[in-house]
């Protein structure tokens, strides 16, 4: 497999944990009321975490 591949997979990671914690967030604020969530927050904290590991 390939780095850009292997890069390509790793985004898509973070990528998907970022709508898994966003959507984990929003469940959460329903049932507290008025709790903002900002889903760029969200995305800047799993940005360029997923590292391939080789």
């Amino acid at each position: 497999m390939s780095y850009d591949r292997l890069m390509q997979d790793a985004k898509q990671i973070e990528k998907s944990a970022a709508e898994a914690e966003y959507i984990q967030r929003l469940r959460l604020a329903g049932r507290a009321g008025a709790m903002a969530v900002d889903r760029g927050e969200i995305e800047a904290k799993y940005e360029n975490c997923a590292q391939p590991l080789f």
